[in-house]
């Protein structure tokens, strides 16, 4: 087991990988709101990820994250994925260009200051 990466050296280690796994624990429910998938995603990686209820919110399921519900379905995507590498870099294009677009620090903010501005 390697020692664990944190800011600058994790994100230059994750852009290394063509495809990203992506867990969410037990405590955020059946919704997508880690930060693995904005890192994965805005460095080009192919996202693997489990599948929310609230997902597709954010990516579009099969076209800009590969989404999984149980170890059957992770193993065949991964699979998928790595035996076709084009697809794989695709995904990762169009993961990046949406997460780019929509999630940035500056959008996300503007959001927040939107919702406190209703408040």
């Amino acid at each position: 087991v390697k020692a664990p990466l944190f800011g600058k050296k994790m994100l230059q280690q994750l852009s290394k990988y063509k495809i990203a796994l992506n867990y969410h624990n037990a405590h955020t429910g059946n919704y997508a709101c880690n930060m693995r998938l904005f890192e994965a995603t805005g460095l080009g990686c192919c996202l693997l990820t489990d599948n929310k209820s609230d997902l597709n919110d954010l990516f579009t399921p099969a076209k800009e994250v590969i989404t999984y519900d149980n170890l059957e379905e992770l193993e065949e995507n991964i699979n998928f994925l790595i035996n076709n590498p084009r697809i794989c870099k695709e995904i990762g294009k169009l993961g990046q260009m949406r997460c780019l677009q929509n999630h940035s620090t500056d959008k996300v903010l503007n959001r927040f200051i939107e919702i406190l501005n209703i408040l």
